[in-house]
This record gives structure tokens, C-alpha cells and sequence, in this order.
């Protein structure tokens, strides 16, 4: 399966506005580093690089606790008021048999997408999917 990222991406996607930023914002005073922003724009990318592809998030682990989530900008909560590497989990929309998990590294910039799980075969498509991400293209 050859998968490519949409062209349009880089014009269509939105990041959102976390809620987790504006926290730290008005009660620490942090804003969001110039490589912070980098990675959320990496990671808005991605999960609709996965949509596209047909993978949904289900979960993110915070290391403590598995969280459910629906859509990208809950997943991307979750996996922002982390500081631990938090694991991102999908499926593939219509199956429920067969989940992936994204281990992502926050502070490394463009290396933050550590690894990800996929079964032998690939037999829904997810690692040729993250195979065609490029998350230099994102940033």
C-alpha cells in the first residue's frame, strides 16, 4: 500500500488551540516554545495524515493512566499536557481487532515520532501509512 501525504496538508490543516497551552499560560506564565509549536504542528499533520489513511485515535497513555479520546484535538490534549512520552493509540475506522500505538518523544523536534506497532503484514496499512509520513515536512 502506497500512501502519500495530502498536498494540501500544509494549507488545510488547523492546529488547534489547546487548552493545555492557555492553562500554562495563565497560571505559569509559559507559552509555548518555538519547538513546542513545531511539534504540534507535526502531530495535527500526522493524525490527519492517519484520518486520511483511515486511522482514528482511540487512547492516549500518559504513563499513568490509558485516556480515551475521539478526535485530534483530544488526543492532542492528552498528549500535550504530558511530559512523560506519551503513546498514542488508533485503529483503523470499522475495525476493532487490531490496534497500533505511536510512541512520541516531546522535546525532540522532528525525531519526536519514536515508534510505532503495527502487525506482520501490515494487514490494514498503518506502517505504510507512518512509512509516508515525513515529519520534517511538518515542521
Amino acid at each position: 500500500m502506497n500512501i502519500k501525504p495530502h498536498p494540501q496538508f500544509k494549507q488545510s490543516v488547523v492546529i488547534p488551540a489547546l487548552d493545555i497551552d492557555a492553562f500554562m499560560l495563565k497560571n505559569h506564565n509559559e507559552r509555548v516554545s518555538v519547538n513546542g509549536k513545531a511539534e504540534r504542528r507535526i502531530v495535527a499533520n500526522l493524525l490527519a495524515h492517519l484520518d486520511a489513511a483511515g486511522f482514528t485515535p482511540t487512547a492516549v497513555d500518559n504513563r499513568d493512566d490509558l485516556l480515551k479520546v475521539r478526535t485530534a484535538k483530544s488526543a492532542m490534549e492528552r498528549i500535550f499536557e504530558v511530559v512523560s512520552d506519551p503513546i498514542l493509540y488508533v485503529r483503523k475506522r470499522g475495525e476493532s481487532k487490531i490496534t497500533h500505538t505511536i510512541t512520541l518523544v516531546q522535546g525532540n523536534g522532528t525525531d519526536m515520532i519514536s515508534d510505532w506497532t503495527y502487525t506482520e503484514g501490515d494487514p490494514d496499512g498503518f506502517d505504510a501509512a507512518m512509512g509516508a509520513f515525513n515529519a520534517e515536512d511538518w515542521a
